[in-house]
C-alpha cells in the first residue's frame, strides 16, 4: 500500500514535469512566433502539451487537497515518469530538427529537411504522450468518483437491476485444485506475456476434455489480478460458462456480469448503462440484448486497460450467440481491450473464432506441457490428501503412483484425478501396484468401470436419482435438496414421499457416487468456497449455516450421462424421460401440501426441496415434451383449483412476479390465478388441454391485473398453448393486464410466431392501452423490422398516439432504428408529432445520440427548434449526454442556442452539468447567454459548481458569467460547490469575487 511520502514523491515528479512541459512549449511557440510556423509533427504534440499540462496541474491539485488517495499516486508515478521519458527524447529530437531563429538559411534549410525523416519519431512520441494524457485524465476522474457517495448508491443498484451470475464461485473452486507451479509454462511464456502488454489482443486456449483448461484459467486470473492491483488504469473481468448452471450458461448473463464488474473500475456511471435503467421503468425491465451490449461498450471505453478472461466457451447454451457478441465486441476496435478465451476444439468454435483470433495467437494443451502440471497435482494430493496418508511415508509407493499416472494420463487431468479417487481406496501395496497395473485407458472407460461398481452395490438406486437429478436440473441442487430427492418414489403402483427413504448425511451421496460428484459449500448456491471431501464433509443439521451444493464433478461425467455410450444401460438419462420423472418427482413433493405447511416456522428448513419442486416442475414438464400418463395425473391432482396444494404452490412461486425466486410465502394473497392461467403462463401444453376440457373452464377469464390466460401464453411466447386457447375460444382481443392485450404482449418478447397465430385470427393491429401503448411500439421495443412491416401492412395506424414513447416514430428514434423510421415515414409517420417522454422523434434521437436518425429527421422536415418532452427541445437533449456530432447538426440547422424549457432550463445549463467541455464552447461560440436563468441548477455556472466541471466553470468565467446569481437548487453557484466539496471550484469563484454571505 502506498503512504503518504508517495504523494510527495509523485507531487515532486509532476512539478519537475510540469516545469520541463512548459519550457518546451515556450520554446515551440517563440520559434512559432517568429518563423511563422511549425512542422506538422511538432504542431500537433505543442496542443498536446497544452492538455498534458492541464491535466498534470489537476493531478498534482488533486494530490494536495487529498482528493487523490496515496495509493492512485502511486499508480500515476509511472505514468508521470513515462511522460518525463518521452519529453526528453523529444527535446533530443528537437535540438537536432528544428532551428533556432537566429541561424541562416542554409542551415535552416538543412534542418528543415532532416525534421522531414524525423516526423515519424515525433509522432510516435505523440501517440506515446496522448495514452499517457488518456491515463492521467482516468486516474483524475475515477479518483473524485470514489469520493461521490452517489457513484456507490447507483452502482449498487444497477448492479442488482443486473443480477449477473457469480464467475468467483468457479474461480475458487478452481483454485483449491491449482498447485502454486500449474500452468507455469504458459504463465511464463513469451506469448502470455504479449498478449498481456502489446501482442495481439484476443488470445484462444484448447485443450480437450479433462485437459484442465479451467485450472489453468484460474492461473490466469490469479496472475492478471495480482498485475491489475497495482493500477486502477487495468481492470479485470472474468465469466466460466458452466454447464452445472443453467445461468452461466447464457450468452447475455455473460453481458452483464462483464458489465457488473468493470462497472467497478469506471470514473462514473457510463451514460448508456444510466440510459438503459431509465429506459426500462428504471430497472423495473430487464435490458435488451441492444442495451446491454452499448452498455459495455460505453463501459470498455471508459477504462484505460482491461481484461477479460472467458472460460470454456464449449458449455454455452446458445454459442452461435455467443460468437455473434464477441464480434460485435471485436467490430468496436477498443485498442486497448485485451480478452483471453479457453475451450475445447471443437467445430463451432473453431468457425466461430477464426476471424477473432489468428492462428499464431492460439495455444494448443498439448500433453506434453500439461503432463508436469499433472505431475504436480498428484505429487501434492498424494502429499496432503488424508485418504494417502498410509503412503506419506513410503517414497518408493508414491515415486511409483507419480511415475506411473504422470506416463499414463496424456494430458488428462480429469484422468489423473479419477485414478486417484481409486487409489486412495487401496489399503495395500499390492491392491495399488494391480490398480496400477489395470488402468483404463480413457475416460469413458473410466466412467464405465464406476458405474459398474455402483450398479453392482446396494446403493444403486439412489445413485441413479442423483446422477439424473445432477444431470438435468435446472440450477445447482443444495446438498439438502438432493437428500430429499432420494425419498421420492416414482413407480407405477404407487408414487410417494417417503421420509424413511431419505438420505441422512452429504457424505453418503460422495460415498454412493465415487468421482462422479463433488460437494462444495459457501454462502450461497453461486459462491462455493471450499471443497468437501469424504473426511470433512459436515453432517446435515451442521450443513445448513453453510450450504453445501452437489454437482457433477466434470463436463465430461455429464456428455456420458446423457448420452449412448454407458455400459449399464439405465445409465444412459437420455433427455425427455429424465425431465418427466423429475417434474413427477417435483409434483409429488408438491401434493404433500394438503394442510397449513406453509406456516411452518423455517419452512424452507423442514421442505428444502419445496422451492425448487414450485418453481421448476413446469420447467421440467415442457422439456418432457409429451410426458408419461402417470406425470399428466400428477399434474392434474396439482391443479385442483380448490386444493390446498394448488395453494401452497402459488404461494411458493409467484407468477406475476417469476424474477424473484423467494417471494414471502406468508404473504396476502387475495385472488389466486386460475389453474388455467398459471398453465398457460408456464407453457405445460398437456395441463392447459386437460383444463380446457373441463367443462367449467373460462377461458377468457382475467386475473389480478395479469390479464387473462391467452396474453400471459402470449407474453411467454407459448404458441401451442395459444393456439388451444383460441380454438377454445379465447377473445383475442380482450383489453387488461400489463401489456393492454395479447398481441401487445407477444410483440414486447419478439414472438414472431405468435404475433402471426393472433394476426390470423383477426386481432386488432389498433388497439390502445397498456404500457406501450399500441402494437407498433410493443414491437419496436425489441426492434423486430419485420413485424413492423406486417402490422402496417395489416392496417396499423402509424400515427397513433399513446405509450411510453407517444408515437411509434419517437420509439424508433429513441432507439435508434434508423431503416424502421424511413418505413414510418415513408407510411405517412408525421415527423414532427408531439407527446411522450421525449416530446418529438427528433428530440428522442438526439438523446440518445443517434446521428443517422437525427440527419434523416432533420431532411424529412423536423423541426429543430420544437418545444416540449423531458429536455424541452433537441438541442438541450443533445447537450445534456454529451452528443457532440449531434449539437454540431442541430446548430446548423438553425437550432437556438438559447432556447428555454426542460429540465435544465436550457442547453448550455444541461451541457455545463454533464461537463463535456468541446460541447460548452461550442454552445459558447453561437452564442449561448452565459447568465441565462431558469432550470434544475438556475443558471449555468451553479450547474457546473455543482457537479465539480472546473474546466467547464473556467470557461463560464471567462465568458463573464455571474459569480452572484441566486436561484435554483442550491441558490448561488457558491453554495453549489460547497455542498459537494468542490474546492478547486470554491477556489475560483472566490477569486471572482463571489459574495460569501449571499
Amino acid at each position: 500500500m502506498a503512504d503518504p511520502i508517495t504523494i510527495v514523491g509523485a507531487v515532486a515528479s509532476i512539478v519537475q514535469l510540469i516545469d520541463f512541459s512548459t519550457r518546451f512549449l515556450v520554446r515551440l511557440h517563440e520559434y512559432q512566433s517568429k518563423s511563422g510556423q511549425l512542422p506538422d509533427a511538432f504542431a500537433h504534440i505543442a496542443s498536446q502539451l497544452s492538455l498534458l499540462l492541464h491535466i498534470l496541474q489537476r493531478s498534482r491539485d488533486g494530490m494536495n487537497n487529498q482528493s487523490i488517495s496515496p495509493e492512485d499516486a502511486g499508480a500515476i508515478g509511472p505514468c508521470v515518469q513515462g511522460c518525463q521519458d518521452q519529453m526528453e527524447e523529444l527535446d533530443g529530437i528537437l535540438s537536432k530538427v528544428l532551428p533556432d531563429v537566429q541561424e541562416g538559411r542554409m542551415k535552416t534549410m538543412k534542418k528543415g529537411f532532416r525534421s522531414l525523416w524525423k516526423e515519424s519519431d515525433v509522432r510516435k512520441i505523440d501517440k506515446q504522450i496522448e495514452s499517457y494524457v488518456n491515463r492521467l485524465t482516468f486516474y483524475c476522474a475515477w479518483s473524485s468518483s470514489k469520493l461521490d457517495p452517489r457513484n456507490h448508491d447507483m452502482r449498487a443498484r444497477l448492479k442488482q437491476w443486473l443480477a449477473p451470475p457469480d464467475p468467483f464461485s468457479n474461480l475458487n473452486k478452481a483454485l483449491k485444485s491449482r498447485s502454486a507451479n500449474t500452468g507455469k509454462w504458459y504463465l511464463q511464456g513469451k506469448q502470455y506475456e504479449a498478449w498481456k502488454t502489446t501482442g495481439y489482443p484476443y488470445t484462444w486456449l484448447y485443450g480437450s476434455a479433462g485437459s484442465g483448461k479451467t485450472i489453468l484459467s484460474a492461473g490466469i486470473v490469479e496472475d492478471l489480478q495480482t498485475f491489475c492491483r497495482d493500477d486502477p488504469a487495468r481492470s479485470l473481468a472474468i465469466f466460466f460458462f458452466d454447464f452445472n448452471d443453467v445461468d452461466k450458461q447464457d450468452a447475455l448473463k455473460m453481458v452483464k456480469s462483464l458489465i457488473s464488474q468493470l462497472l467497478d473500475k469506471c470514473p462514473g456511471i457510463p451514460d448508456a448503462l444510466q440510459a438503459a435503467y431509465a429506459a426500462c421503468d428504471d430497472g423495473r425491465r430487464q435490458p435488451s440484448e441492444h442495451q446491454l451490449l452499448n452498455a459495455l461498450k460505453r463501459t470498455l471505453d471508459d477504462i484505460p486497460a482491461p481484461f477479460v478472461v472467458l472460460d470454456a466457451l464449449d458449455e454455452c447454451g446458445a454459442r452461435k450467440d455467443l460468437f455473434d457478441i464477441l464480434a460485435q465486441i471485436q467490430s468496436w476496435h477498443v485498442t486497448s481491450l485485451r480478452v483471453l478465451m479457453t475451450s475445447r476444439k471443437e467445430i463451432d468454435i473453431e468457425e466461430g473464432l477464426e476471424k477473432l483470433v489468428p492462428v499464431d495467437s492460439t495455444t494448443p494443451l498439448e500433453s506434453h506441457l500439461v503432463d508436469q502440471d499433472i505431475r504436480t497435482y498428484v505429487h501434492e494430493r498424494l502429499s496432503s490428501d488424508t485418504g494417502f496418508r498410509r503412503w506419506q511415508t513410503d517414497q518408493t509407493m508414491q515415486e511409483e503412483i507419480e511415475t506411473t499416472l504422470g506416463r499414463k494420463a496424456c494430458g488428462m487431468f480429469r484422468w489423473a484425478a479419477c485414478q486417484l479417487d481409486v487409489l486412495v481406496k487401496c489399503v495395500t501395496r499390492g491392491k495399488v501396484r494391480r490398480a496400477l497395473q489395470d488402468l483404463p485407458k480413457t475416460l469413458d472407460e473410466t466412467y464405465a468401470r464406476i458405474l459398474q461398481q455402483i450398479d453392482k452395490g446396494e446403493n444403486s438406486e439412489e445413485a441413479l436419482k442423483i446422477l439424473r437429478w445432477l444431470a438435468y436440473a435446472e440450477r445447482p441442487l443444495t446438498a439438502d435438496e438432493l437428500l430429499e430427492v432420494t425419498g421420492i418414489l416414482i413407480d407405477e403402483a404407487h408414487t410417494r414421499f417417503d421420509e424413511d427413504e431419505v438420505l441422512e448425511d452429504p457424505r453418503d451421496i460422495l460415498r454412493i457416487c465415487s468421482s462422479l460428484v463433488s460437494i462444495t459449500s459457501g454462502s450461497d448456491g453461486a459462491n462455493e468456497s471450499d471443497e468437501v471431501d469424504d473426511e470433512t464433509a459436515n453432517s446435515r443439521d451442521a450443513s445448513m449455516s453453510a450450504p453445501q451444493y452437489v454437482r457433477l464433478a466434470h463436463f465430461s461425467v455429464k456428455e456420458y450421462l446423457v448420452s449412448a455410450r454407458p455400459c449399464v444401460a439405465k445409465y444412459s438419462l437420455q433427455s425427455d424421460s429424465s425431465h418427466d420423472i423429475l417434474a413427477m418427482c417435483c409434483l409429488v413433493y408438491l401434493l404433500r401440501f394438503q394442510g397449513d405447511e406453509w406456516q411452518t416456522p423455517d419452512f424452507g428448513s423442514a421442505f428444502p426441496l419445496a422451492r425448487y419442486a414450485a418453481i421448476f416442475w413446469t420447467q421440467h414438464a415442457r422439456l418432457s415434451h409429451g410426458g408419461s400418463q402417470q406425470r399428466h395425473r400428477l399434474s392434474m391432482e396439482l391443479l385442483n383449483e380448490d386444493g390446498l396444494a394448488f395453494a401452497t404452490w402459488t404461494r411458493l412461486f409467484d407468477i406475476s412476479d417469476r424474477w424473484n425466486p423467494m417471494p414471502d410465502i406468508h404473504r396476502e394473497i387475495k385472488v389466486l390465478p386460475s389453474p388455467l392461467h398459471a398453465t398457460s403462463h408456464q407453457g405445460v401444453e398437456d395441463a392447459v388441454c386437460a383444463i380446457l376440457d373441463r367443462s367449467n373452464a373460462n377461458v377468457n377469464s382475467q386475473w389480478a391485473g395479469e390479464g387473462t390466460a391467452l396474453q400471459a401464453a402470449s407474453a411467454e411466447g407459448h404458441e401451442k398453448v395459444a393456439e388451444m386457447l383460441l380454438a377454445k375460444g379465447a377473445d383475442v382481443n380482450a383489453q387488461g393486464g400489463r401489456y393492454g392485450n395479447a398481441l401487445q404482449a407477444a410483440l414486447q418478447g419478439g414472438h414472431g410466431r405468435v404475433v402471426e397465430i393472433l394476426l390470423a385470427k383477426g386481432v386488432d393491429v389498433n388497439a390502445q392501452g397498456g404500457y406501450y401503448g399500441n402494437a407498433l411500439q410493443a414491437a419496436l421495443q425489441g426492434g423486430h423490422e419485420r413485424v413492423v412491416e406486417i402490422l402496417l401492412a395489416k392496417g396499423a395506424d402509424v400515427n397513433t398516439r399513446g405509450g411510453f414513447y407517444g408515437n411509434a416514430l419517437q420509439a424508433a428514434s429513441a432507439r435508434g432504428y434508423k431503416s424502421v423510421a424511413e418505413i414510418l415515414l415513408a407510411k405517412g409517420a408525421d415527423v414532427n408529432a408531439q407527446g411522450g417522454v421525449y416530446g418529438n422523434a427528433l428530440q428522442a434521437a438526439s438523446a440518445r445520440g443517434h446521428e443517422r436518425v437525427v440527419e434523416m429527421l432533420l431532411a424529412k422536415g423536423a423541426h429543430v427548434n420544437a418545444q416540449g418532452g423531458r429536455y424541452g427541445n433537441a438541442l438541450q437533449a443533445a447537450s445534456k449526454e454529451g452528443h457532440e456530432k449531434v449539437v454540431e447538426m442541430l446548430l446548423a440547422r438553425g437550432a437556438d442556442v438559447n432556447a428555454q424549457g426542460g429540465d435544465y432550463g436550457n442547453a448550455l445549463q444541461a451541457e455545463s452539468a454533464r461537463g463535456h467541455e468541446k460541447v460548452v464552447e461550442m454552445l459558447l461560440a453561437k452564442g449561448a447567454d452565459v447568465n441565462a436563468q431558469g432550470g434544475r441548477y438556475g443558471n449555468a455556472l451553479q450547474a457546473a459548481s455543482k457537479k465539480g466541471n472546473e474546466k467547464v466553470v473556467e470557461m463560464l468565467l471567462a465568458k463573464d458569467a455571474d459569480v452572484n446569481a441566486q436561484g435554483g437548487r442550491y441558490g448561488n453557484a457558491l453554495q453549489a460547490a460547497s455542498a459537494r466539496g468542490h474546492e478547486k471550484v470554491v477556489e475560483m469563484l472566490l477569486a471572482k469575487g463571489v459574495d460569501v454571505n449571499a
